[in-house]
């Protein structure tokens, strides 16, 4: 007598019942293989004893069905039947998980199976006449293929993702962590999205400006000694001078707060008052430690202080709207 948990697990019953027939050969695959057709199935029957079989109807509702139920570690389909190529889309369509799809075919089918295989991307093709141990080999060797092409996939997106902690917020998209386009791929909606995917949220929050060529733009970073402290005054005092609206200071990797930079803070606001009187500087992407003691220290209420930010348009905001709440 043998008990199974719900929801059943068809490879742990597939074993059980293996082992109650006496049968103690181990399975081909690691999971379901979906044959298309009943008759495709019956005919190679004698061939699949050592996979874990089910078949479903060559028509695309039922198809996929049947893959969102089984969840195939490979499919097997007729290169020679008419609805094999739109199966086969259908298929890819699921995602790039979804490529261990294998061809079966006879002699006079082999112009549709090298279509299939070099244009569409079926995995591998089966001669209709090919014994056990060549279909076994096959199959096997098809969906391992896959799961290494999966271990380097995950292990690029696990690169990428830990390279950008976030992701630009916007589809024109500006400021991140780095001022400039991002390197390592598109962004859409405050997702990564790597090979078609999204993976990983955008946390920063933006920072509306009116115009980007108002905007200044300055880096605070590692520790500042007096000498570093006069070259942020300049750099501040010059971004005025040219009549910016809005000061933006990126102090991502910024070591300490040494209180020549709230002077500095306070001499730029006020010089900047004189050319515009609403003008405001903006430090950004401070960590909380830092963004409490430039909070304590200063009461200017022309400079501001944020944790994370991204910094983007306020026109491009409204016509695009925000995914963050």
């Amino acid at each position: 007598m043998a008990y199974f948990r719900k929801p059943l697990n068809l490879q742990e019953v597939d074993a059980r019942l293996r082992a109650y027939l006496g049968d103690t050969g181990q399975t081909v695959i690691d999971g379901c293989l979906l044959v298309i057709g009943e008759d495709l199935l019956a005919q190679l029957a004698d061939r699949l004893v050592r996979f874990q079989t089910a078949s479903c109807a060559a028509e695309e509702t039922a198809f996929l069905q049947a893959v969102g139920e089984q969840r195939p570690k490979a499919i097997l389909a007729d290169a020679g039947a008419p609805a094999t190529a739109g199966l086969l889309r259908a298929y890819q369509a699921l995602g790039r998980e979804a490529n261990s799809f294998v061809l079966v075919s006879e002699e006079q089918a082999l112009d549709q199976a090298n279509d299939l295989l070099f244009t569409q991307g079926a995995a591998a093709c089966i001669p209709l006449d090919a014994g056990r141990e060549f279909v076994e080999r096959t199959l096997h060797d098809a969906v391992e293929r896959r799961e290494l092409q999966k271990l380097d996939q995950q292990g690029r997106v696990e690169e990428l993702t830990n390279k950008c902690m976030f992701a630009k917020a916007y589809r024109n998209g500006y400021y991140c962590l780095k001022q400039g386009a991002c390197p390592y791929g598109p962004f859409q909606g405050g997702w990564i999205a790597i090979e078609g995917k999204e993976y990983q949220k955008c946390a920063k929050r933006p920072l509306l400006v009116p115009a980007l060529d108002q905007t200044g733009f300055a880096t605070w970073t590692g520790r500042v000694d007096p000498l570093k402290a006069i070259e942020l005054r300049k750099q501040l005092m010059t971004l005025v001078r040219e009549r910016k609206r809005e000061l933006v200071i990126d102090a991502q990797g910024l070591e300490g707060a040494p209180f020549n930079l709230f002077e500095i803070l306070s001499d730029v606001q006020a010089e900047l008052a004189k050319v515009h009187p609403t003008g405001v500087v903006h430090v950004i992407n401070l960590t909380p430690t830092l963004q409490e003691e430039f909070r304590k220290a200063m009461i200017n209420k022309g400079v501001r202080f944020y944790g994370v930010r991204m910094v983007d348009e306020r026109s491009t905001f409204e016509r695009w709207g925000t995914r963050f709440d």
